[in-house]
C-alpha cells in the first residue's frame, strides 16, 4: 500500500532538491576555475616580468656603452661641454637571458674574487650577444668645432664597436649647456619637524613615571637598611658570649698581626747581619772558605740572597778571599733570577750563612788565623800582594804555599810570574825540613815590608786595563792600527793589553773549541769578512774545528777572485768574533787572563819538547 505525499509537501520538496542542485553546481564551477587558474599561473610564464627583466638588463647594457663613452669623450671634451644618452634595444631570447642570469649568479660564490669593474664580468659578453642595435644621442655646446665632432663621430662608432648595418647609429645635436663653473645652490638641511602636544604629553608622562621608578627604589633600599640596622642589636643579644667579636675588626686584627710580623723578621733579620759582620770582620779566612764551599755545595741561592742584603759592595770588600771566577759564577746565577725573595727568605737564607761560618769557626778554633804565619797574606787586595811579593824569591813563594788552601793558594799564585812558578815546583820538590826560624823570618820580613807599604801608600791606576777600554771605544779600524803601532813601541803593555781585551791576530793561540763555539755564533759571510787575508797555514788548524761542510763554504768564498772585503768591514767583523769570543769566556765563568795563563804552559812545554829534540 502506498503513501501518497500530500500537494504542498511535494512542493516544498521540489524546491528544496532545486536548490540543493544549484549549490552543488556552483561549488563545482568554482572548484573547476579555481583548478584552471592556479595551472595557469603556475605553468605559463609571465610575460610582464619578463619585459621587466629585459628592461633591467637593457639599462645595464646602456651603462656599459655610458662609460665607454664617457671615457673616449673626456680625452677630447670638458664635461660641461657635452652631454650624452645612450639607448639599446636588447633580443627578448628567454634561454640567452637565462644563461646570462645563470652566469652572473656565479660572480657572487663565496671564495670566488668579485671584479670591481663591471666590464671585467664573463658574463657581459652574453650580454652583448643578446644586443639589436643601440642608439645614441650625443648632444654638444655649440662653441664645440665641426672638424672636433667628426673625429668624435668616428672615435665613438670605433671604441664602441657600432654597426650602422645591424642598426647602430650616433646621433649629434647641438644646444647651449650651461657652464661647469655655475655654482649649483647648496640646499639647506632638513629640520626635523616639530613634536605634537600628543608626543610631548607622552614624554612628560614617562618622565614622571621613570622619575617616581627611581624615588620608590631609594626608599626601598632605606627601608631595609634601617630594618637591618634593627634586627642586628636583636642578634647580638641572643649571641654566645664568646662569639661576640665584632667582625669589623677581624680584618684590622689580622693586618695588625702580620705586620708586628713583618717587623719582628726584619728586626730579627738585622740582628744576624750584625752577627755576621763581625764573624767576617774578625775572621775573613774562615768566612771566605766557608761560603766558598756552600758555593761548591750548591746553596749559590742563599750566598746571593745574603750578598743583595749586605749590598755587592760591601760583599766585595769583607768577602776579598773568593775568586773571580767564583764572583762571574754568582753574577750569572742573579742574571738568571726571575723572582724577588721575601723577607722571611732573606732571613733564612742569612741564619743558614750565619751558622755555616760560626760552625766552620767552632771546628778550626778562634785561634787558627793567628796560627798560620801567613794568614795575613791571605787577607790582602791584589794589588798589595802584587806590590808585596813582587821581589820575592820561589823559596818564599814555596813557604807561603805551604799554608795556603783552595782560593788562598789560586790567589796568591795569580801575582807569581810564570818562571818564579816553575821554580816554585823545584823549590817545592826538594823541601824536606823546613826550620820554624826560618818561616818566622820570611814573615816578619813581609810584614816588615807590608807596613812600609802602608805607611806610603801607591794609587794604582792599572794602565793595562786603562789602555784597553781606550782601545776598545776606537772604532774597529782605529784600535788595529794603535794596537799594532803598540806592539812595535811597547810590547810588554800591548803583551798586557792582549790578555784583558782579545784581540783577532792571537786566534791560533786560543783553544779549537772555544773558537769553533764562537764561529757558531757568527753567520759565513760575517765569519769570511773576518778572516779576510788571513793565511792558509793559519785558518786552516781553526777550520778544521768546524763542520766540513761549513769550513768548506768558507774557504769557497775566500779563495773567490771576485771576493773582496774593506778594511772596515773586515775590522768590524774581527771586533765582531773578539766580542762573542768575550762573552763565551763570560757564560762559562773564565777570563782571559786565565785563557792565556793555559797558553801560556802549554808554549813553555812546546819549547821544552823542541829542546829536548835538539
Amino acid at each position: 500500500m502506498t503513501r501518497r505525499v500530500p500537494k504542498g509537501s511535494r512542493h516544498v520538496l521540489r524546491v528544496v532538491r532545486s536548490r540543493r542542485f544549484d549549490f552543488m553546481l556552483k561549488h563545482f564551477i568554482s572548484t573547476v576555475l579555481l583548478f584552471v587558474g592556479t595551472f595557469v599561473a603556475v605553468m605559463l610564464p609571465a610575460p610582464r616580468a619578463h619585459a621587466q627583466q629585459f628592461v633591467e638588463e637593457a639599462g645595464t647594457l646602456e651603462s656599459l656603452y655610458e662609460s665607454r663613452a664617457r671615457s673616449v669623450l673626456n680625452s677630447f671634451l670638458r664635461p660641461h661641454e657635452y652631454t650624452i644618452v645612450v639607448s639599446a634595444e636588447l633580443d627578448q631570447d628567454q634561454k640567452k637571458l637565462k644563461d646570462y642570469q645563470d652566469k652572473m649568479e656565479l660572480q657572487f660564490i663565496p671564495g670566488l674574487p668579485i671584479p670591481m669593474d663591471p666590464q671585467l664580468v664573463p658574463a657581459t659578453n652574453d650580454l652583448h650577444s643578446m644586443k639589436n642595435k643601440v642608439t645614441i644621442d650625443l648632444v654638444l655646446n655649440t662653441d664645440v668645432s665641426p672638424e672636433k665632432e667628426a673625429l668624435l663621430k668616428t672615435v665613438l662608432t670605433s671604441k664602441l664597436h657600432l654597426n650602422e648595418e645591424a642598426g647602430d647609429a650616433i646621433k649629434v645635436s647641438r644646444a647651449r649647456l650651461p657652464d661647469g663653473n655655475v655654482e649649483t645652490p647648496v640646499q639647506k638641511p632638513q629640520v626635523l619637524p616639530e613634536f605634537s602636544w600628543k608626543t610631548w604629553g607622552l614624554i612628560v608622562l614617562l618622565a614622571l613615571i621613570a622619575l617616581a621608578g627611581v624615588v620608590f627604589w631609594f626608599n626601598g633600599r632605606k627601608n631595609a637598611k634601617g630594618e637591618e640596622e634593627q634586627e642586628k642589636p636583636k642578634r647580638e643579644e641572643f649571641q654566645p658570649t664568646g662569639s661576640r667579636q665584632p667582625e669589623a675588626h677581624a680584618s684590622d686584627d689580622k693586618s695588625s698581626e702580620e705586620a708586628e710580623q713583618e717587623r719582628l723578621l726584619a728586626r730579627e733579620l738585622t740582628d744576624l747581619k750584625d752577627q755576621l759582620l763581625f764573624i767576617v770582620a774578625q775572621y775573613p779566612q774562615i768566612a771566605a772558605k766557608t761560603v766558598s764551599e756552600m758555593l761548591n755545595e750548591q746553596h749559590e741561592e742563599d750566598v746571593i740572597r745574603v750578598f743583595e742584603h749586605l749590598s755587592w759592595d760591601t760583599s766585595r770588600r769583607i768577602f776579598d778571599g773568593i775568586s773571580p771566577r767564583t764572583w762571574a759564577r754568582l753574577g750569572l746565577k742573579v742574571k738568571e733570577r726571575d723572582s724577588q725573595p721575601s723577607t722571611q727568605d732573606y732571613r733564612d737564607s742569612m741564619s743558614r750563612v750565619y751558622r755555616a761560618i760560626l760552625s766552620r769557626f767552632l771546628e778550626a778554633g778562634a785561634e787558627k788565623d793567628d796560627a798560620n804565619p801567613f794568614g795575613f797574606l791571605f787577607r790582602l787586595s791584589y794589588h798589595e800582594k802584587k806590590q808585596l811579593l813582587a821581589q820575592e824569591p820561589a823559596s818564599s813563594f814555596a813557604m807561603i804555599s805551604l799554608f795556603a788552601e783552595g782560593e788562598d793558594l789560586s790567589s796568591v799564585m795569580e801575582v807569581v810570574p810564570t818562571q818564579i812558578q816553575n821554580d816554585m815546583l823545584l823549590e817545592i820538590a826538594r823541601l824536606e825540613t823546613l826550620p820554624e826560624s826560618t818561616l818566622v823570618s820570611v814573615a816578619n820580613s813581609l810584614k816588615e815590608r807590608l807596613r812600609a807599604i802602608k805607611a806610603a801608600p801607591s794609587i794604582f791606576a792599572n794602565g793595562p786595563s786603562l789602555a784597553a777600554k781606550i782601545l776598545r771605544s776606537y772604532s774597529p779600524e782605529k784600535e788595529i792600527e794603535m794596537y799594532n803601532r803598540m806592539k812595535n813601541d811597547d810590547p810588554a803593555s800591548a803583551n798586557s793589553v792582549r790578555r784583558i781585551i782579545a784581540q783577532f791576530e792571537d786566534i791560533a793561540f786560543y783553544p779549537g773549541e772555544m773558537v769553533a763555539s764562537v764561529m757558531s755564533l757568527m753567520d759565513l759571510e760575517e765569519i769570511s769578512k773576518a778572516f779576510f787575508g788571513v793565511p792558509t797555514d793559519i785558518r786552516g788548524p781553526v777550520f778544521s774545528y768546524l763542520p766540513p761542510k761549513r769550513a768548506k763554504m768558507i774557504e769557497r768564498d775566500l779563495e773567490t777572485p771576485g771576493f773582496n772585503v774593506s778594511f772596515s768591514d773586515m775590522a768590524l767583523a774581527r771586533r765582531a768574533f773578539c766580542l762573542k769570543l768575550e762573552q763565551v769566556l763570560k757564560s762559562r765563568g773564565q777570563t782571559l787572563e786565565t785563557v792565556w795563563q793555559d797558553i801560556d804552559v802549554r808554549l813553555q812545554q812546546q819549547d821544552q819538547s823542541l829542546k829536548l829534540v835538539v
